[in-house]
């Protein structure tokens, strides 16, 4: 795998496929935000949330980027690596779904 090419179709869709399937799983266990990010305010977890409060902020904290758009399969991999070590962690071990593979073929038979 090139360090240099930029996430795929299949990957972001796999990518937010498994971050709302996270964000379920964490509603479910009763995970919310303050547990996952350390604030005292009491924020519903979604997949927008755990999107931009959680993977922006690791992207632009490792790869000086702004958007999953910038990032190369590698990176996006690191960050989902990461995410899933830090919210298994933070919840307990009660959340930790693997991450959903699909090839660029499954995508578009989707479509």
């Amino acid at each position: 795998m090139s360090n240099d090419k930029l996430i795929s179709k299949a990957q972001r869709g796999s990518y937010h496929e498994w971050m709302q399937a996270t964000a379920d799983a964490c509603v479910e266990q009763g995970i919310n935000l303050v547990m996952l990010f350390d604030k005292p305010e009491e924020i519903p977890v979604t997949k927008d949330t755990l999107h931009k409060g959680m993977t922006h902020k690791l992207i632009k904290f490792r790869y000086e980027k702004d958007s999953t758009e910038d990032c190369t399969e590698y990176e996006i991999n690191e960050v989902i690596d990461d995410l899933r070590r830090i919210i298994c962690k933070r919840s307990g071990g009660k959340v930790n779904l693997p991450f959903p593979l699909r090839s660029e073929e499954e995508l578009q038979k989707n479509n």
